[in-house]
């Protein structure tokens, strides 16, 4: 009896793990931008005063951040970034200088979504000594860049 439940525990265990439940739902952002989240996620507005999205759900410890710049507001301010030097200098910002032993991904991914060049990374540290994960998304179109910013 001991081997059997040896051997259906971890089926057991992988069967309900891998059975999310999870709906998604497409949020349509100022008619700029789509993006499609678990519908467990709530709007809020204390995580970013920038940003054009922002969700969370408090119970599962997840958040999600979106930041729209525009390419020519930048400029006005002489700021000509290139999707690699604005990545460099979002990894500069104040919210990762809160991230005490930061460990940022050191070969960034280069992809494409929808088009558009893209950059995605990884982030974590301790934030008030509770451990941090970040996944970074940074999408560049031909007027704005995207930052998309989920952390745990």
């Amino acid at each position: 009896m001991r081997k059997l439940f040896l051997i259906f525990f971890p089926v057991l265990f992988l069967i309900f793990s891998c059975a999310n439940t999870n709906q998604y739902t497409d949020v349509l952002v100022n008619d700029q931008y789509l993006l499609t989240v678990p519908n467990t996620l709530h709007p809020c507005t204390d995580l970013h005063k920038r940003a054009s999205l922002q969700l969370q759900n408090v119970n599962e410890d997840f958040y999600v951040v979106a930041i729209d710049e525009k390419k020519l507001t930048l400029r006005d301010f002489n700021l000509d970034y290139t999707l690699k030097t604005y990545y460099d200098a979002l990894i500069k910002q104040p919210f990762v200088q809160k991230v005490k032993y930061p460990v940022i991904d050191k070969h960034p991914r280069e992809i494409t979504i929808g088009g558009n060049k893209a950059i995605l990374s990884t982030m974590s540290g301790f934030v008030n000594n509770r451990e941090v994960f970040y996944k970074l998304g940074i999408i560049e179109t031909p007027d704005y860049f995207y930052q998309i910013i989920v952390w745990t």
